[in-house]
């Protein structure tokens, strides 16, 4: 159920709920009959302003004569910051659940005095409201839709337009609700005021926000893509209509490719890949104004250590991925954005015989009996093959799973082409993107 406070008849913001007759009547004192909703599976209550019960509701209940409740909510119950469901059940019709809503007539409160803001778009912008919110811990919208969680609306000061409405993300500190509004990358930089919104009640957070461009940031990208796929976009923030992006592409077997970049927003460029380009894995770059400009380095996460490419164009779906290959004298730590050192393992070209090969492998499905790598000696052709050994390297909690490999005594010294060959079918992946030499 949920109870919302209104002045008057007319005050009343209607909601999308369809009344709901024959079933229940649900009535409660100091509260006028029109403020008062039933619907299909909800009850919303608006508390009128001088409601004195406080956050205390003894409702007068009456069922249709097929149902009955076992529910303590008939006897009265405090609705601060509960949610609330009335059960009822019927041998005939079955049983059906009601959601109660409480909207007292001040729903949002907020704890710090309304003030100016100023924030500059980068991918931690972000207000930190913190909240007291009156009521059932569920309210709802003026469609009739349940919420969970308030709304912050930016309305653009000088068109008076909704520019957008950013959906919170809820902690407690110090037993005080603290709700994180993190803002889009795509808002524009102008000026706007802020509402709290909560089911149908709104709150002025503040009626100065000024949004300011900060420095480009563009996000890492991992495109697993088939030969007919060409169209790609990349993400970030900042993104100027007026500046000229690109983004090379290569391997070791394909010289730098270079893709012009078009901008779709301020927090999206897109492009083509060409349309003769080989199946296999590359290496990505972003250039601005003909500048190499790095990916956001704390998004990036784990996400740098699984790989250095970027396109994996494959045959079919579900053809095998050979990502990594390492040894295990590659071993590395780094710090994550949690404070915590992870151990991950560096790609290698240069490949010494004296420890085992590892490979990363991506595929599909459950783990298959067969993993092969195979190295093909570019000037020869000949090609040798290395079964697994049943050793392997995880890192990332098991997230990624190194193979390990005996490098045998008959493969000779010198530059290698390697592919990964996987399950029954002998499922074999593209050229990895590198050339190794073993020596």
């Amino acid at each position: 159920m949920c109870f919302i406070q209104c002045k008057e008849k007319k005050d009343i913001i209607p909601v999308g709920i369809i009344k709901e007759i024959d079933v229940i009547e649900f009535s409660v004192p100091g509260v006028a009959e029109e403020n008062i909703i039933i619907g299909k599976d909800i009850i919303v209550v608006n508390l009128p302003e001088n409601y004195s019960g406080g956050d205390f509701i003894k409702p007068n209940i009456r069922l249709a004569k097929e149902y009955s409740t076992r529910s303590d909510l008939i006897n009265g119950f405090n609705f601060q910051d509960k949610k609330l469901s009335l059960l009822l059940e019927s041998t005939i019709l079955g049983s059906r659940s009601y959601t109660i809503c409480v909207i007292p007539f001040h729903p949002v409160k907020l704890v710090e005095a309304a003030k100016d803001y100023k924030i500059v778009i980068e991918p931690d912008a972000s207000i930190n409201v913190p909240l007291t919110l009156n009521g059932t811990s569920e309210t709802v919208s003026d469609s009739g839709k349940i919420v969970y969680d308030p709304i912050l609306i930016l309305t653009n000061k000088t068109t008076g337009l909704v520019a957008t409405r950013i959906n919170g993300e809820k902690s407690e500190v110090n037993g005080v609700k603290n709700f994180n509004f993190k803002f889009p990358p795509n808002i524009a930089p102008d000026e706007y005021t802020a509402d709290i919104l909560w089911g149908t009640k709104k709150e002025m957070l503040s009626n100065k926000i000024v949004v300011e461009s900060g420095p480009l940031k563009l996000r890492p990208g991992s495109w697993n893509m088939l030969p007919d796929d060409k169209y790609f976009e990349i993400s970030g923030y900042n993104i100027s209509s007026k500046e000229k992006y690109e983004l090379t592409i290569e391997n070791d077997f394909l010289e730098t490719v270079k893709i012009p970049l078009t901008f779709k927003n301020s927090s999206t460029l897109s492009g083509n890949l060409p349309k003769d380009i080989p199946t296999g894995n590359y290496k990505a770059t972003y250039l601005e104004g003909g500048k190499i400009i790095n990916p956001i380095d704390h998004e990036i996460t784990i996400l740098k250590y699984m790989g250095d490419d970027n396109f994996f164009i494959r045959d079919y779906s579900n053809q095998p991925v050979l990502k990594i290959i390492s040894q295990p004298s590659q071993k590395k730590l780094f710090q994550s954005t949690m404070g915590f050192s992870l151990d991950y393992f560096e790609s290698v070209k240069e490949i010494s015989r004296n420890e085992p090969l590892m490979a990363y492998i991506n595929r599909t499905g459950a783990f298959p009996d067969k993993n092969d790598l195979v190295l093909v000696n570019i000037d020869t052709r000949k090609e040798y093959t290395l079964n697994y050994t049943g050793d392997f390297y995880g890192i990332f909690d098991g997230f990624v799973v190194f193979l390990s490999y005996k490098i045998s005594p008959d493969i000779p010294d010198g530059k290698y082409e390697a592919y990964a060959v996987t399950g029954s079918n002998n499922d074999r992946s593209e050229k990895y993107s590198q050339v190794l030499s073993i020596k």
